[in-house]
């Protein structure tokens, strides 16, 4: 029997803002909460981390948040999470997974004009 991690702790990358962390409830709903759509889309950043973001940014035309790897634009607030593969779940974010990506992610990048780009693919699947 697997016994459920009540709480994981979260890098949240909201528009405008520096990217931070924050420890919720391990459920569906609190991301959900957390992204503002019940439909969420979750990819392999790498294999120790997930991206969850809102499938319907694009539909919805949310404003481009950040771009990845120089070529896609991810819109609206997105999670980032520990990849726990062997349950197939999320884990907790590590402090060197949050160090990465909060450098990665800080507005002081070339993240502070993403919402003027039309060169890129969307993040949606």
């Amino acid at each position: 029997m697997v016994i459920e991690k009540l709480n994981i702790r979260l890098l949240i990358v909201e528009s405008d803002k520096e990217p931070y962390e924050k420890t919720v409830r391990n459920r569906l709903d609190n991301f959900r909460q957390i992204i503002g759509n019940d439909n969420l889309e979750v990819i392999v950043l790498d294999e120790d981390t997930l991206l969850i973001f809102d499938a319907d940014a694009f539909v919805n035309n949310l404003k481009v948040n950040r771009i990845l790897s120089n070529s896609y634009k991810i819109r609206g607030t997105f999670i980032l999470t520990g990849n726990n593969e062997k349950e197939q779940d999320f884990k907790d974010i590590s402090d060197e997974q949050i160090k990465k990506y909060k450098n990665l992610f800080m507005l002081s990048k070339e993240n502070t004009h993403i919402q003027d780009m039309e060169e890129g693919d969307d993040m949606e699947l």
